[in-house]
C-alpha cells in the first residue's frame, strides 16, 4: 500500500481511470454509429433490390411489346409486297 499514499501512483491511477472512461464511452458511441449504419446498410440494399426488380419487369415489359410488335407487322410487309406485285 505504500505506491497508494504516492501522489504519481494516484495521479496515474486517476490518469488511468479517466482514460479507461473515456475509452469506453467512444467504444459505446461507436457501437451505437455502427448499428445505425448497417441499418442504412440493411434499408440501402433492400431498396437497391427493389429497383433492380422494378428495372427487371420492366425490361421485360418492353422486351413482350417489342416481340409483340415484330410478330404482328412480321406478316403484314410481306403481304402487302405480295399485293402491289400481284396489281
Amino acid at each position: 500500500m505504500a505506491t497508494l499514499n504516492n501522489p504519481n501512483a494516484l495521479a496515474e491511477c486517476d490518469s488511468s481511470v479517466s482514460m479507461a472512461t473515456n475509452i469506453s464511452q467512444h467504444l459505446t458511441k461507436t457501437h451505437h454509429k455502427n448499428k445505425l449504419l448497417q441499418k442504412q446498410l440493411n434499408d440501402l440494399g433492400q431498396q437497391v433490390q427493389t429497383l433492380l426488380k422494378e428495372h427487371l419487369d420492366n425490361v421485360s415489359l418492353q422486351a413482350a411489346h417489342i416481340y409483340q410488335a415484330v410478330d404482328s407487322s412480321v406478316g403484314t410487309p410481306g403481304e402487302g409486297k405480295t399485293a402491289r406485285h400481284h396489281q
